[in-house]
């Protein structure tokens, strides 16, 4: 169970703390084309959380990017997991567990 303690409007910032002491800050991203996709990667970068909207890219940027953060999530042992058709999370390694992404197609 989450508890939300702080919500950044204009960062799109949420400061969370969890139960079994996982806490960290969870980074909304609405990315709308691949330059912005370097940001997504400094949030792996700070060690912090990121859900990613992808919806206003084109499918080819998508896959693009889905591609690029694969990649550099896997260098800095994160998970890059589909949680909707359009979204992402970025995790470290093991902080999720189950198939959340199996209704969908990578």
């Amino acid at each position: 169970m989450a508890f939300w303690n702080k919500f950044d409007e204009n960062e799109n910032i949420l400061e969370t703390t969890q139960e079994n002491s996982i806490a960290g800050k969870l980074v909304l991203m609405k990315l709308h084309d691949f330059s912005e996709i370097e940001q997504a990667a400094n949030v792996i970068r700070h060690h912090e959380y990121a859900l990613l909207n992808l919806e206003q890219m084109e499918s080819g940027e998508q896959q693009r990017s889905v591609d690029y953060l694969t990649g550099a999530s896997a260098v800095m042992d994160y998970s890059l997991m589909q949680v909707a058709s359009c979204a992402y999370i970025l995790v470290p390694f093991g902080t999720l567990s189950g198939d959340i992404n199996a209704d969908y197609d990578l």
